[in-house]
């Protein structure tokens, strides 16, 4: 069961407890060579959301719903 960054999420389809590709904002230092420095990555319950496992898509809300 995750209990740390993916609490309570559960792809509805697979049952999967990911991993999940979640589209996130982010705060990133770039420079002309790219980024090594992310950090303040955040998500909430709108943000669309893939399971890695069986390719459902949805929303993170989406896949807290099985455990409401």
């Amino acid at each position: 069961m995750n209990c740390e960054n993916l609490k309570g999420m559960r792809c509805p389809e697979c049952k999967s407890e990911g991993p999940f590709s979640i589209v996130s904002s982010c705060v990133a230092v770039w420079n002309d060579d790219g980024t090594d420095d992310i950090h303040d990555v955040e998500f909430d319950d709108e943000s669309p959301c893939r399971c890695m496992n069986c390719d459902y898509c949805s929303t993170v809300g989406g896949f807290k719903e099985i455990l409401k």
